[in-house]
């Protein structure tokens, strides 16, 4: 391997490692809160958590027009510009526009706190929740514009302390409301939560020192309006998701009751949670770096075929691992109240294999500002997500709905990856489909040896599977970023 390429993969590897260690305590700390949810307040708190926090995201999107997300690439191209004015006038238009986003949010909420109310819960009862609510729309809209800043600028360092403190912040305030106020401390909790990530955010934003500089009101519309017309379409993918769940959401409501909904997002949670763990620590850099040289079609692929290959190492023993000890995590991070959904988690967890591809290669829409293609594969997913799900959930119960999450998650990859190697020229290297392969084959053993012979069996099968599975991608790693040989140099300074 060249040096360049090594010197790639270790970046890589450098920035997800950082972006890991915090995640994973993002991950444990989010895991705690829905301990103590599944504790105090049991399936039936969990689902109405969900049922405020599905409506609320959705208006953050709206209103946010996308500039939390859109604006990492526009910060990005400015700061490997180099160019001072550039990237201050860049950084102050996100800011504004997500500040005068967020006011608009919260107004909006309040003029339909009942509405809401209505559409969630099917009554006007929490029409006072969504009240109090509606001023965490507007934190967090502001609150995704810092966090662009910081990542368009690439400041990890920076990102992975407000992090960890806003995650920390956010339990300490929560767990006693929940115990001592019931469901009643849930509207408390969120709000104390989103306080958090906002204060860390903007104090760690502050400090970053860029040259500040007068904008016109023209001018700031202009940069900004460019930014949205990318982030209206990904805030438009981004609704589309979260209401395809919304409606899902709905449905099972309308067929059992809110514990049902609980189950179905516990299940959710600690599945996206556990793979959201690798694939959020590797966009905080991926994303910025992509966006830099999407003009050179050579580097684009280069880059993708890194990325994907560290994703598919990652992620597979850390999936593998999670589908034999489902029921164990979940005994012990919910309770055994939620045992039913472990079939449900396996599934989705299988299905995540596929997401090693998926995830890497959708970024390239976003950094070339592809919105209408963008638009067009986040629309199959969501289309599939309601048409499988509800006559899954119909006849066979919550179960089932992992298998249309597999099948989901299998049409979306194929197209996209088709798709972009049309219009894009993608190229993905074989060394990247023997690793994917091997992972998608070793989670159907597990998968299998979990049912027949299942029992001491199963686990021993899977646990052989899953030992065999990481030293293969240490070894895939070792030839990649020559970790043998940083292990050996922390030994001696050690």
């Amino acid at each position: 391997m060249s040096e360049s390429g090594c010197i790639s993969y270790r970046q890589i590897f450098r920035a997800t490692s950082i972006f890991g260690g915090v995640q994973v305590f993002s991950v444990v700390i989010n895991l705690l809160r829905a301990k103590v949810i599944a504790l105090f307040l049991g399936p039936e708190g969990m689902g109405i958590f969900y049922l405020f926090q599905q409506p609320l995201t959705i208006i953050n999107q709206l209103f946010g027009l996308g500039i939390g997300s859109s604006g990492i690439r526009d910060v990005a191209k400015a700061e490997s510009s180099g160019n001072q004015l550039e990237i201050s006038q860049t950084i102050e238009t996100v800011k504004k526009w997500t500040f005068l986003g967020g006011l608009a949010g919260t107004f909006f909420t309040l003029v339909f706190a009942r509405r809401l109310s209505l559409w969630s819960f099917g009554n006007e009862e929490f029409a006072w929740s969504f009240v109090w609510l509606s001023g965490t729309v507007f934190l967090t809209t502001v609150s995704n514009g810092y966090d662009a800043v910081l990542k368009g600028t690439r400041r990890i360092k920076q990102i992975a302390k407000a992090g960890i403190v806003s995650s920390s912040i956010g339990l300490v305030a929560s767990v006693p409301l929940y115990y001592y106020l019931g469901l009643k401390g849930i509207v408390f909790g969120i709000i104390a939560t989103t306080i958090a990530l906002f204060t860390a955010n903007r104090y760690y934003t502050s400090r970053l020192k860029y040259e500040h500089s007068e904008q016109s009101v023209s001018e700031i519309y202009g940069r900004g309006k460019k930014m949205a017309s990318l982030g209206i379409m990904m805030v438009l993918a981004s609704i589309m998701e979260t209401f395809a769940m919304y409606i899902v959401s709905m449905y099972i409501r309308s067929k059992g009751d809110a514990g049902d909904v609980g189950l179905f997002q516990a299940a959710l949670q600690i599945t996206n949670v556990s793979v959201g763990l690798v694939y959020t620590a590797m966009a905080g850099d991926y994303y910025p770096r992509l966006s830099a040289v999407c003009g050179v079609r050579s580097k684009v692929n280069e880059l993708v075929n890194q990325q994907a290959e560290i994703a598919a190492i990652i992620t597979a023993p850390i999936l593998i691992g999670l589908m034999i000890f489902s029921p164990f995590l979940i005994r012990i991070l919910l309770s055994s109240e939620f045992i039913p959904v472990t079939g449900f988690v396996n599934w989705i967890l299988f299905a995540s294999l596929l997401r090693s591809l998926y995830w890497t290669i959708h970024w390239i829409m976003l950094a070339h500002g592809d919105t209408r293609m963008f638009f067009y594969m986040c629309l199959i997913p969501n289309i599939l997500t309601v048409a499988l799900y509800l006559p899954l959930y119909n006849y066979a119960g919550i179960n089932a709905l992992g298998i249309g999450y597999l099948v989901q998650n299998l049409i979306t990859a194929v197209v996209l990856y088709f798709a972009l190697r049309k219009k894009y020229f993608l190229i993905i290297h074989t060394g990247f489909f023997r690793i994917f392969f091997i992972g998608i084959l070793s989670g159907i053993i597990v998968l299998l040896s979990l049912v027949y012979p299942g029992g001491y069996y199963g686990y021993a099968i899977g646990i052989s599977v899953m030992a065999a599975l990481s030293w293969y991608s240490f070894r895939e790693l070792d030839r990649r970023v020559e970790i043998s040989s940083i292990i050996s140099k922390f030994r001696k300074h050690g």
